[in-house]
C-alpha cells in the first residue's frame, strides 16, 4: 500500500513537471516578452531619432551626415541587441532541454518502479495461487479416488 502511494506521488509530481514545461514553452511562443520590449524600443527610438532630425533647422548637408551617423549608431544598437536576444533564446533553449530531460528521467525512473513492483505483486498472486491449488490437489485427488472405487465395486459386486 505505501509503495502504491509513492509511485501515485511520483506520477503526480511528473505531471506537475510537465505542466510547467508546457506553461513555459507556451510562454516562449506567444512572441511576448523581453525580445519584444527590446525590438519595440529599438524601432520607437529609430522613428523619434530620424523624426527629431528631419525637423531640426539644420542644412541639408549636415543633416544628412547627421543621418548617417544615426543610422550608424541605430544598426549597432540593434545588432547589440540581437546579440542578446540570441544569447538568452540560447539559454532559455538549454533550460527547456534540462527540464525536458529531468521529466523524461524520472518517468523511466517511475515506470521502472512500477513495474517492478506490478512484478513482485504478480510473483505474489502467482504464489498464493499455486499454494492454494497444491492445498486442494489432494483432497480432489482423493474424492476422485473414492468415486472410482464406488464406481468399480457398484459394477463389481462381490
Amino acid at each position: 500500500m505505501i509503495k502504491a502511494d509513492s509511485g501515485q506521488a511520483e506520477q503526480r509530481r511528473i505531471a506537475e513537471a510537465l505542466q510547467r514545461l508546457e506553461e513555459q514553452v507556451a510562454r516562449n511562443q506567444r512572441g511576448g516578452g523581453f525580445g519584444t520590449a527590446v525590438k519595440s524600443f529599438a524601432l520607437g527610438a529609430l522613428v523619434g531619432g530620424g523624426l527629431a532630425l528631419l525637423y531640426a533647422p539644420k542644412r541639408g548637408e549636415e543633416l544628412r551626415g547627421q543621418l548617417q551617423q544615426r543610422t550608424d549608431q541605430m544598426k549597432e544598437q540593434a545588432t547589440q541587441l540581437t546579440g542578446q536576444v540570441k544569447d538568452q533564446a540560447a539559454q532559455l533553449g538549454g533550460q527547456v532541454q534540462q527540464s525536458a530531460q529531468q521529466v523524461k528521467d524520472q518517468a523511466q525512473q517511475s515506470a521502472q518502479q512500477l513495474k517492478g513492483q506490478a512484478q513482485q505483486a504478480a510473483g505474489q498472486v502467482k504464489g498464493q495461487a499455486q499454494q492454494s491449488a497444491d492445498q486442494r490437489n489432494p483432497a480432489a485427488q482423493q474424492a476422485a479416488q473414492q468415486a472410482m472405487d464406488q464406481s468399480q465395486s457398484a459394477r463389481h459386486p462381490s
